[in-house]
């Protein structure tokens, strides 16, 4: 029973944190983007999805090295079906406009084509260091690109609001915001897992939903944020740079420190569903903004509703009774 109330008591902390955190990440990625001139989208891309990465990036590396490697892929291919299902879905919910905005045929191909090398990469049912430094090289290359580009919308687009203040501050609360969202996360997680196996869950359900859940809520709570402040833009971005991230940095990361093997079963459960889900959603998120604007929330409502979906399938298939 005490340690019961223990791990309540740092979900519940974790929670704060990561409120706290992602709110300071927003402002301080809105700063920088209006300092140099770039797009809400593209700050949203690269600061805001780097930072609220890190919790998956930190623990699927602990999870490989610990030799859990089906803790560690469940966290990296969960957490893009958290985002595009919970946290896209909760989103689109308070400001309908974060689904409306048509993706970017770059970000759109980005999106799928990170999810495909990845399935590639495990067809033979290991993540070598080899594959691993082959997805971060990706991911940099990915990350150039960005880059590069937003440099080109602040040339080109001289409307783009501009802020004369310090970097400093900005920096800082990026920084803050980071550290929040890092110690939130673990804090939180650590509590949810030691709930969740106390209710009977099986490790790899854990994976898929507390762990995946637990390294998404950054994403979640900077959305929840970015979607106050009237940021739609940066709150897409923000899933978006984050499931690139996942798949390609975080999961090469894991992978370099060590290979990921001797997991057949975990494996191609990824390869044969949770690959599969997550380019569903990714299509879904690709598809809604052709729809009828005035179904803002309903399709927001939509998207919830699949995530729980699976979800209730998840737990149909792997609860210990």
């Amino acid at each position: 029973m005490t340690y019961a109330i223990l791990e309540l008591l740092a979900l519940l902390g974790g929670f704060y944190l990561l409120s706290r955190g992602s709110d300071a990440l927003v402002e301080g990625g809105e700063g920088v983007a209006h300092h140099f001139r770039v797009s809400s989208l593209t700050i949203g891309l690269t600061v805001v999805a780097w930072g609220t990465s890190l919790p998956e990036l930190v623990i699927s590396s602990w999870s490989a090295a610990h030799g859990k490697a089906g803790e560690s892929l469940g966290t990296v291919v969960g957490s893009n079906v958290v985002n595009m299902g919970l946290v896209l879905g909760v989103c689109a919910v308070i400001l309908p406009a974060t689904i409306e905005r048509r993706v970017r045929l770059r970000d759109g191909f980005w999106l799928l084509a990170s999810l495909a090398l990845v399935y590639a990469v495990l067809r033979d049912g290991t993540v070598s260091r080899t594959d691993g430094a082959l997805l971060v090289g990706t991911f940099l290359y990915y990350e150039w690109g960005l880059l590069k580009a937003g440099k080109r919308e602040g040339l080109d687009n001289p409307d783009l609001e501009i802020d004369t203040s310090p970097l400093g501050p900005h920096y800082l609360k990026i920084a803050l915001g980071s550290v929040a969202i890092g110690i939130g996360a673990r804090t939180a997680m650590w509590g949810g897992e030691g709930l969740a196996l106390r209710a009977g869950m099986t490790p790899t359900v854990v994976g898929l939903t507390v762990f995946a859940v637990g390294t998404s809520l950054p994403e979640l709570f900077a959305g929840v944020s970015s979607a106050r402040r009237g940021q739609a833009a940066m709150g897409l971005g923000n899933v978006l740079g984050s499931n690139v991230f996942n798949v390609l940095a975080a999961l090469g990361c894991a992978a370099v420190v060590r290979p990921i093997g001797n997991a057949p079963t975990e494996v191609q459960e990824v390869l044969q569903r949770d690959i599969p889900t997550a380019f569903g959603f990714s299509l879904m998120l690709l598809a809604l903004p052709f729809l009828p604007t005035k179904w803002g929330r309903v399709k927001g409502w939509c998207v919830l509703v699949a995530y729980l979906v699976y979800v209730a399938f998840l737990f149909r298939d792997g609860l210990n009774f």
